[in-house]
């Protein structure tokens, strides 16, 4: 290969590389708009542009967490799983799972990870990662006395160093079952805060855990859980709303779900940055679901928070432009997007690279289909809007969704399905158009679950896991692991919900197995003793690595051939032999400075990456019997 040549081929792999490698450990953005070209003198008021958030992908650079569990330990977690009654003889309670749950989940927090317990008797437990495990074992089952000061779990956050609250990720998961079994009031439901019904009670949680920005992630373990209370504390904080009410054996599966990737949090206090680059064009609304966001500089100007991303999530927000006419020019700049963020567990910020939101403005243009990918995001915060008004409906109307009021849930739900999907008929022509028929038809499988399970008393519930998955775009359990929305899994929470399964002992779904590696490539063979055999690697940097393992081979080879040799001549077997081994250690000493040099000039140029095969190098063993043929052909003279 050319001078030339070579150069430019290290340029292409190296700039493939950089690629791929930005990908793992940078957050990335980029947009789409609704229509790729708009007519000169036609405007439109509701130009849609989505902007997806991608994180990184490697796990490994995640930063450390704080994680506090608030667990219910009052007596009714002593009682059956399924049947709520008195434990028979040989049957595991909800607070023996519980345990198993909590066990597995400390199991995946690394080493700089940290844990408290609080129970619900105002006790807080820290625990060091090697002794979490043995202090699980300890809660007693005994009647506690419920958690009255929701606020007090707070304060084990907010009391950490400036240091420690910059650098680590702060977590609250909130678990109960919902009842509590009092001498004096014996069944009586379990209320998540005491005066939850007191308006002002609530309002002062509700501001406590918006100032303290910690998200707190909220479980409801049977089908005796208040699903509102729950929903709202999550909701509030930005965090996750989850439930069991069937199969609750298997909470540790769910915990895997909705929980799987607090261990892998990749980048925190993401900013995402709007700016209209016409002064024309203005920004209406942003759409981001739970995700803090606001419109300023009287629309020039925009910004989406998030607190934190796990390792690959993917974020899609829906921006609202109104598009004015464009006098002559051909084409229109509208919206860059950049940011902020914190990558792993860094205290300093980086900067997220900008994309520009650009369209044609011809003169005339041909009837245009809107983009399948927008439209389908802009279908979800529209079904958004319809739950929150579902809510907010039965709230008002003071309708018991466990009791009498359950039917007048489902039939409003009905309704108003029925009105989105009339009302937006142009956006379910392009998903079908556009082979995404199978959005719609979901949709309409989740809307007729959530009916069900209105119909049949499970309190909103169901309603309000999927609302919670939706806002956030991360897994909710909706009353088992298995009814989860599979988009919004990530290879991490994948891997533990597997983990899960085989330490419960069941089999694996083969179709949940992670693909089998490729099988490595057939060795190579010279058809001619002259032919000279090609680095398996096409990075021109590795054939140096090659070429030095070759030569040493050769020459360690030809030196065990010469003692043979002399001994076989009827040479002193002791001398040659010291000869061999004084020889051998020198050579050895050769190679190995020789070989590293090598290596580490090919990670200088390559950082250890090889493109071109995507893998990455590794400096063979060459004593093989199979690679005898490929080292005489490298070697050099």
């Amino acid at each position: 290969m050319s001078g030339g040549a070579q150069s430019a081929a290290i340029q292409a792999t190296a700039t493939a590389a950089d690629q791929q490698q930005r990908q793992a450990v940078q957050v990335t953005v980029s947009t789409v708009p609704v229509l790729s070209a708009l007519p000169r003198d036609d405007g439109r008021k509701d130009f849609e542009v989505l902007v997806r958030v991608r994180a990184p992908t490697d796990a490994t650079r995640r930063a450390p967490v704080d994680l506090v569990a608030v667990l219910d330990v009052s007596a009714s977690m002593a009682r059956s799983p399924e049947s709520d009654a008195e434990l028979v003889p040989g049957e595991r309670s909800k607070l023996d799972l519980l345990k198993d749950a909590m066990r597995f989940i400390v199991g995946h927090l690394s080493d700089g990870d940290r844990l408290a317990i609080v129970t619900f008797d105002h006790n807080v437990y820290p625990l060091p990662k090697d002794s979490a495990g043995s202090e699980l074992t300890k809660i007693s089952e005994a009647t506690r006395k419920s958690l009255s000061d929701t606020v007090g779990v707070l304060k084990i956050l907010d009391g950490r160093s400036d240091t420690d609250k910059a650098e680590r990720v702060g977590f609250i998961v909130f678990l109960s079952d919902g009842k509590e079994m009092a001498p004096d009031a014996k069944d009586r439901r379990w209320k998540l805060m005491e005066g939850y019904e007191c308006p002002n009670d609530w309002k002062k949680l509700e501001g406590k855990l918006k100032a303290a920005e910690h998200t707190v992630h909220t479980f409801g373990f049977s089908k005796f859980h208040d699903p509102s209370a729950l929903h709202d504390m999550a909701d509030v904080s930005g965090g996750t709303y989850s439930f069991l009410n069937t199969g609750l054996d298997k909470i540790m599966d769910s915990f895997a779900m909705c929980l799987g990737g607090l261990g892998t949090v990749v980048a925190s206090n993401v900013k995402i940055d709007l700016a209209v680059q016409d002064p024309k064009v203005k920004i209406t609304a942003i759409d981001a679901g739970g995700y803090a966001n606001e419109v300023t500089c009287g629309g020039s100007a925009g910004e989406i928070t998030i607190p934190a991303l796990y390792a690959s999530e993917v974020k899609d927000f829906i921006v609202h432009l109104d598009v004015p006419s464009h006098g002559k020019k051909s084409e229109q700049d509208l919206l860059r997007v950049d940011g902020l963020c914190r990558l792993g567990g860094e205290s300093a910020t980086s900067e997220i690279k900008k994309d520009n939101v650009t369209i044609d403005r011809p003169p005339a243009a041909d009837e245009q289909k809107q983009n399948g990918e927008v439209i389908k995001q802009v279908l979800r915060f529209k079904i958004l809007q319809m739950l929150k008004h579902l809510l907010d409906e039965s709230k008002k109307r003071g309708w018991d969704l466990k009791g009498k009021n359950r039917g007048d849930a489902e039939k409003l739900l009905g309704e108003e399905w029925g009105k989105l999907k009339e009302n937006n008929q142009s956006i379910l022509s392009d998903l079908h158009e556009q082979q995404l028929g199978g959005v719609v038809e979901s949709y309409d499988g989740y809307v007729t679950k959530m009916r069900n399970d209105l119909k049949n008393g499970d309190g909103g519930a169901h309603v309000r896991a999927f609302d919670s998955s939706n806002k956030l775009q991360r897994v909710t359990t909706m009353g088992s692991p298995e009814n989860v929305i599979d988009e919004f899994k990530t290879d991490e929470i994948n891997k533990m919900g597997r983990q899960a399964k085989m330490q419960r002992g069941e089999p694996v779904p083969e179709d949940e197995l992670p693909p089998p590696p490729p099988p490595p490539p057939l060795p190579a063979v010279a058809k001619t003793p002259e032919e000279r055999l090609p680095w398996p690697c096409a990075c021109p940097e590795y054939d140096i690595i090659g070429e030095q393992l070759a030569y040493w081979s050769v020459v360690k080879r030809d030196l065990l051939r010469l003692v043979e040799q002399v001994e076989g001549d009827g040479g002193h077997r002791i001398l040659t032999g010291t000869f061999r081994d004084l020889s051998l250690a020198s050579i050895n000493r050769a190679m190995y400075e020789s070989v590293f040099l090598a290596v580490e000039h090919a990670h200088n140029l390559r950082s250890g990456y090889c493109a071109a095969t995507g893998r990455r190098a590794v400096a063979a063993g060459y004593d093989g019997e199979e690679r005898y043929q490929y080292d005489r052909q490298r070697a050099v003279p």
